[in-house]
């Protein structure tokens, strides 16, 4: 796996590439958890080439949206592949993290809810704790 940080107007988002498994997920989480100070900027995971999602992954997803939410901000999932969306339907994984469909390839297994505001959002699956140190064999610092 490789990660990328970058910025959409206020929000980071980070671009995950590659295979996500045991020997590279701490690594999302550690730079989530890096990012997680004041001010806290909504954060945004780009996994449209994301070509697998392992266990340790899905773990690392539920750490990450645990860490956001405890800090009171917002993780959104971006461009999420169908082989992605469909492990996370599959391993029933509860729809706790936000998925923007509206960039995802296929939106068979996310289905919208509305807002508060009776817009259409995305879907939510979860998320849980860990640290990002300074150093990073990816580069992101």
């Amino acid at each position: 796996m490789s990660l990328s940080l970058s910025c959409d107007g206020a929000t980071k988002v980070i671009t995950a590439s590659g295979e996500i498994d045991m020997s590279n997920a701490h690594l999302l989480v550690e730079l989530v958890e890096f990012l997680c100070r004041p001010p806290l900027p909504p954060i945004a995971l780009d996994l449209s080439t994301v070509t697998y999602l392992g266990a340790p992954g899905i773990d690392a997803l539920r750490q990450v949206r645990e860490l956001v939410t405890s800090a009171g901000g917002r993780l959104t999932l971006r461009k999420a592949p169908p082989s992605v969306l469909h492990v996370l339907g599959v391993t029933g994984v509860p729809p706790q993290l936000d998925v923007d469909i509206t960039s995802a390839r296929s939106t068979a297994t996310v289905p919208p809810h509305s807002d508060a505001n009776g817009e259409t959002c995305s879907t939510r699956w979860t998320t849980r704790e860990s640290p990002w140190r300074a150093r990073s064999a990816t580069g992101v610092n």
